[in-house]
């Protein structure tokens, strides 16, 4: 998943205390059936810690799927104690059940593991959601997801850490690929290094047709 692969980057390059979720990790808990497995005895050792690890960050990204078609990020300000809500197309209609069901699943996790570590917050459910005005909003139906990746890139809990527009947002969808691939966190040296040697033939067939005659 490219979301994944971007924020795994993001996480290396961005040292300040921010959480970058994988999308598994809002899609079961905003689905009310998928956290009840996930509290069943046969997992519970498995989950027990896993709230506590979102409140020792300042801000914790969730990038959200609705319905399977667009893109938003929910930001949870431990901080502030609210979930700030990015979207570049500004439709919380769409957006506000599943927002409520990723609040609700958080807060059952999170009472489960106060059981454990009782420091944990008593009702992120009463949290207030902020929706936030004057993002950057998209001009095209498809670009929902890099907008989602420039707001998990530039959102500081406050405001957005340097402006973006949709050209912007182009010039990222072309860089995406290589960004990934030579990212630090890529951990699969082959595609780097296929993709080096095609860098490399490409160089020498410039070269070549600049000098026919060198071989």
């Amino acid at each position: 998943m490219i979301i994944e692969a971007y924020a795994s980057h993001l996480a290396l390059s961005i040292k300040d205390s921010r959480r970058f979720c994988r999308v598994w990790e809002g899609f079961m808990m905003s689905k009310r059936e998928t956290v009840d497995k996930h509290l069943s005895p046969e997992f519970v050792h498995l989950y027990d810690d896993f709230a506590r690890r979102f409140f020792q960050h300042e801000l914790v990204f969730f990038p959200l799927n609705l319905q399977r078609i667009h893109w938003i990020v929910v930001c949870m300000n431990v901080k502030k104690k609210e979930f700030q809500i990015m979207d570049s197309l500004w439709n919380s209609d769409m957006s506000m059940e599943a927002i409520l069901e990723l609040r609700s699943g958080i807060q059952r996790m999170t009472a489960f593991a106060r059981k454990k570590f009782p420091e944990l917050p008593k009702r992120v459910d009463t949290w207030e959601i902020n929706f936030i005005k004057n993002v950057p909003m998209q001009s095209d139906g498809h670009s929902c997801g890099l907008f989602a990746l420039k707001f998990m890139e530039c959102w500081n809990g406050t405001k957005m850490e340097g402006d973006f527009t949709q050209d912007d947002v182009s010039i990222l969808r072309r860089k995406l690929p290589t960004e990934i691939i030579f990212s630090a966190a890529n951990e699969l040296e082959m595609p780097r290094q296929e993709i080096e040697l095609i860098m490399q033939l490409q160089a020498d067939k410039i070269m070549h047709a600049r000098n026919p005659t060198q071989k």
